[in-house]
C-alpha cells in the first residue's frame, strides 16, 4: 500500500503544481521525484523539500520509519488482546 499511495500522491502533487504541462514532461517530473536516490536523499534529510511558496525545508521523514514489524496483539494497561486481523 506504501508505494500505491506514494505514487498517487505523487502523481496528485506534480499535476496540481503544473496543471499544463504536457504529459511527457508530467512523466519526467513525476519519475524523477519517485527515483530511489531521490527517496533516499529525502528521507534521510540530505535533500531539502521546495515547497510551493518557494522555501526550502527538511519534512524529516525519518521520523516516519517503522522499524519494528507489525503486530496482531495490541497492549494496553498490561494485558493484551488479540485482534480479529488476519
Amino acid at each position: 500500500m506504501g508505494d500505491c499511495f506514494l505514487k498517487m500522491a505523487t502523481s496528485l502533487s506534480v499535476f496540481v503544481q503544473q496543471p499544463d504541462e504536457n504529459e511527457f514532461e508530467f512523466h519526467v517530473r513525476r519519475m524523477e521525484m519517485l527515483c530511489n536516490k531521490n527517496l533516499l536523499e529525502t528521507t534521510i534529510g540530505k535533500k531539502k523539500v521546495t515547497s510551493s511558496d518557494g522555501t526550502e525545508r527538511d519534512i524529516q521523514l525519518y521520523n516516519y520509519i517503522r522499524t519494528e514489524s507489525f503486530s496482531r496483539y495490541v497492549r494496553s494497561q498490561n494485558c493484551e488482546v488479540k485482534t480479529n486481523v488476519k
